[in-house]
């Protein structure tokens, strides 16, 4: 490091000096102060390189049907092909449709003598790309043929259909959010206060529209996280 001459600052007014030394104060970073976050926009390589190839699963078909930002993200970066969320309200997500032609939702609906045409084409516009797995049952992620949003569809839940985030970008952002957020978990002996709300802030900077209500699907999942024990992991093939 560079030597600093200081030998004129004597020859200042003491008022000069007080304010110079409170300049520099001002400059040094606290001890312990974190970076502010922000938020990754991967290309192919970055995405890769996080998660690990063998990780990641592909859409592997020519997509019509696909807004194009969507489809050359999941065409060329991917998902994680396996995510479980241990501890309470514990989900295992799984992004294997991505390597089939992709379907409507309406596809995956056993009307019966119970169907429903208007809401069978509404459906049809929700086109599959994973899976959740919860005590509450199955849903699908879905993304919008019209919008590009991702919608977490259920049709036998109350309401049907929640907004995940209003694009794939963002969808897979706040996927990567909380699994970096839940290893630096790992990085504490003692939790700091509100480390859950460090979650929330992160994936609000990525998708606010995704919190304009708070049934949808991130806010809903914050309100069941409890810090000592939510913990988003990917799944490897060796597992």
């Amino acid at each position: 490091m560079a030597d600093i001459d200081l030998s004129s600052v004597s020859a200042l007014p003491i008022e000069e000096r007080i304010k110079l030394a409170q300049a520099i104060w001002k400059t040094i970073p606290e001890s312990g102060a974190e970076q502010p976050w922000t938020a990754t926009k991967p290309d192919a390589a970055w995405w890769a390189d996080y998660f690990g190839v063998d990780a990641l699963i592909y859409l592997r078909h020519v997509e019509a049907k696909l807004p194009q930002a969507a489809h050359r993200f999941l065409q060329t970066c991917g998902l994680p092909k396996s995510i479980v969320l241990e501890g309470r309200n514990e989900q295992t997500i799984s992004f294997a449709a991505l390597a089939e032609p992709l379907v409507g939702y309406n596809s995956l609906i056993g009307w019966g003598i119970f169907f429903d045409s208007e809401l069978d084409a509404r459906m049809s516009e929700q086109l599959v790309i994973g899976q959740v797995d919860s005590a509450a049952g199955v849903a699908s992620f879905c993304v919008e043929q019209t919008s590009g949003a991702v919608n977490l569809v259920n049709i036998a839940a109350a309401p049907p259909q929640t907004l995940v985030n209003a694009s794939v970008l963002q969808f897979a952002q706040s996927l990567q959010a909380v699994i970096e957020w839940s290893a630096q978990r790992d990085d504490y002996r003692t939790l700091p206060a509100g480390f859950a709300g460090q979650l929330e802030n992160r994936l609000q900077m990525i998708d606010a529209d995704a919190f304009a209500d708070r049934e949808n699907y991130w806010p809903r999942m914050i309100g069941t996280i409890d810090d000592r024990q939510g913990h988003w992991r990917v799944i490897r093939d060796t597992e």
